[in-house]
């Protein structure tokens, strides 16, 4: 039975670099609110946010999961994200959801790379956050460290409102508050000159104020592990955090953040509900597809269990069956009550999939579909006619996952040939493209287009000076919906980026022109152009930072210049370790943890994150064969374009 509904609710979210705590803390704020007995463990298998088999047996979060607690007579959604970096893009879907955040941090390793680039997503979503210092009981913790390094690598307007001592947490004093406060209010200034205290009623509404605008941020701490200052999290999360919207008058509007499939129910689209409300057997229209589809079943997170409901409106976190199409990212209903999503992280490993046997294919290829429809990153491709399957990933961790999910979820089992940088492309120069698709008949779109190479991280850009009289603007759109195919790969075999192209001339026919002639036209114009200018190779650059020993250094140093890459800077850290930054190709350093591991005995820390696609010369990269027709096979492209290959599906 569905509970009552509560007065406010919170969508929040437990954001952290792995091993900082967060599953654990999110099964002592379970049991601490009374939606589960015993809180689980993560090392046991336990774990109740943990729900899918390989999460329990490897003690890792690999997709997001929402859970709900009722709390001061509210409710909070809660979604546990995945720590490690392989799974950056669950966290960034599930970011787009949220009204707020809490940030966990370790008190032992303190501010890690990782935790930086959560912060500056969470800026980017601009939504409020409070920071959580947890493991506070662990040898080697610091928590006076740790807030200051939140200070001096985040942000300075930390405000710490609890203290862990004699493995408890006590709340600061109002003047201690006041203190650090003072200079964000004019009122709680004057006071704090005159040596008067402030009301404590004062003291927590000028707090939430400055944490809904972003300019203050609460800052806890803690032991999740032994239940320490979990209660204290979440009168804070009440205390401070805004409330989601609950206008259920308005038009409805949901986001899909997550696909998952079951066995029984089919495929299941998870949805933040923005506005409005909905209920079962509703028809809802999905702006993607441009058609309306019927919630069969409709569920909500209660605890960590999914349970039947009548209704969910704004502010809600629901499940939703009967939506075959749904896909991460498709609004249905109003799209302008969902914010905007940001350039999501993008693999940078391909990988061929070699199936034990040819009959394996269509299992495999369905049973990757599947997993795709969870994680688009994965951007499953299959060509037929070279019989080869690749995935997109973002680490070997990712790719570990997906040799056991196809085993354990699909019985099915693969090998996979060695990780392939992603290079990218572009035009070397100026140029021109052309095309004139008017056979076989009926048909006709002719087109010209001009390259022009872009600065890096430009990205594709578009436009038409065609006079409409000659190519109907309707056609014209269509050449820009056809970019995308027609860039996936170009003479080098990789994906075309950052250029600037221009439809300059051509022409429609009143008669011969089918609707989609500029669609399929568009491919060849552009290979045309390409291959007559020609390309070069963009590899992906890695930022790293590296903290070892002083007298570790030089070994560092050469094999950073031994892997083609650059340094930035070194320095020695106030624990006197010696912290090199730097610039590394992917391609050379796939192997450089591995490296530091042996070369630190261990004890080396490295991170690192994409930078940005730089040239490459061809010799020091990778060019790889067309995968599919060639466009510029221009008859065999028309007949696979036109259906008359036949069904290329696999068989």
């Amino acid at each position: 039975m569905e509970s009552n509904p509560k007065k406010r609710s919170y969508c929040t979210a437990l954001l952290a670099h792995v091993d900082a705590g967060k599953t654990t803390l999110t099964e002592q704020m379970l049991y601490l609110c009374g939606s589960i007995k015993q809180a689980g463990s993560v090392d046991r298998g336990t774990a109740h946010s943990d729900s899918m088999d390989i999460e329990r047996r490897r003690g890792i979060s690999v997709r997001a999961a929402c859970v709900s607690m009722l709390w001061n007579d509210s409710k909070i959604n809660l979604i546990d994200t995945p720590g490690h970096v392989d799974f950056a893009a669950d966290v960034e879907r599930a970011m787009r959801v949220l009204d707020c955040a809490i940030l966990v941090v370790s008190a032992a390793e303190g501010v890690q790379p990782r935790t930086e680039l959560l912060w500056k997503a969470m800026q980017s979503a601009g939504i409020p956050v409070m920071i959580f210092i947890n493991k506070a009981d662990r040898i080697g913790a610091d928590i006076e460290r740790t807030l200051d390094q939140l200070k001096k690598k985040l942000a300075y307007d930390m405000v710490l409102i609890n203290r862990y001592s004699d493995a408890d947490v006590y709340p600061l004093s109002p003047d201690e508050l006041l203190e650090q406060l003072a200079d964000k209010d004019e009122e709680l200034m004057e006071k704090y000159l005159d040596g008067r205290g402030a009301e404590v009623s004062k003291l927590k509404s000028t707090l939430k104020r400055l944490t809904l605008s972003r300019q203050a941020y609460p800052v806890l701490c803690g032991s999740a592990l032994k239940g320490v200052g979990v209660r204290e999290l979440l009168d804070a999360v009440t205390d401070y955090f805004p409330e989601s919207r609950s206008d259920e008058n308005s038009d409805f509007s949901a986001l899909v953040y997550k696909i998952e499939h079951s066995k029984q129910l089919g495929r299941l689209a998870h949805v933040r509900i923005w506005a409005g409300s909905i209920k079962n057997r509703d028809a809802i229209f999905n702006n993607r597809t441009g058609e309306s589809e019927k919630v069969t079943r409709l569920m909500k997170p209660m605890g960590a269990q999914m349970i039947e409901a009548k209704s969910a409106g704004a502010g809600d976190i629901a499940v939703l069956c009967g939506l075959p199409n749904a896909k991460i990212g498709d609004i249905y209903g109003d799209i302008s009550a969902v914010p905007e999503q940001t350039e999501p992280t993008k693999p940078l490993l391909r990988v061929r999939i070699a199936p034990k046997d040819d009959s394996q294919i269509p299992a495999i290829v369905e049973a990757l579909s599947e997993l795709t429809d969870e994680d688009p990153m994965l951007g499953l491709e299959w060509e037929r006619e070279l019989r080869q399957i690749y995935i997109n990933i973002t680490g070997l961790i990712q790719l570990e996952v997906i040799d056991e999910l196809l085993k354990t979820r699909f019985n099915i089992t693969v090998d996979f040939e060695p990780p392939t940088v992603i290079y990218k492309e572009t035009p070397i120069s100026e140029g021109y493209g052309f095309v004139a698709y008017t056979m076989p008949k009926p048909c006709w779109a002719v087109m010209k287009l001009h390259f022009e190479p872009l600065e890096r991280g430009a990205g594709v850009v578009f436009e038409s000076v065609v006079n409409d009289n000659l190519i109907l603007p309707r056609y014209q759109n269509h050449v820009e919906q056809g970019l995308p195919t027609a860039l996936r790969q170009g003479p080098l075999g990789w994906e075309v980026t950052d250029v600037k192209i221009t439809l300059v001339d051509g022409s429609s026919h009143q008669f011969h022109t089918h609707p989609l002639d500029f669609i399929v036209a568009t491919p060849m114009a552009v290979m045309d152009g390409l291959t007559r200018i020609g390309t070069t190779l963009l590899e992906p650059i890695m930022a790293f930072e590296l903290i070892c020993e002083e007298s570790q250094s030089a070994a560092v140093i050469g094999q950073v210049l031994a892997m083609r890459g650059q340094l930035e800077n070194s320095c020695v850290n106030d624990e006197g370790k010696m912290v090199i930054t730097g610039f590394v190709p992917l391609a050379t350093s796939v192997d450089f943890p591995v490296w530091v591991a042996s070369a630190t005995s261990g004890k080396g820390v490295l991170s690192m994150r994409f930078h940005k696609y730089e040239p490459c010369p061809l010799e020091l990269g990778k060019t790889t064969e067309y995968r599919g027709v060639h466009p510029l096979d221009t008859a065999k492209y028309i007949l696979y374009i036109r259906g008359a290959l036949g069904d290329l599906r696999p068989n």
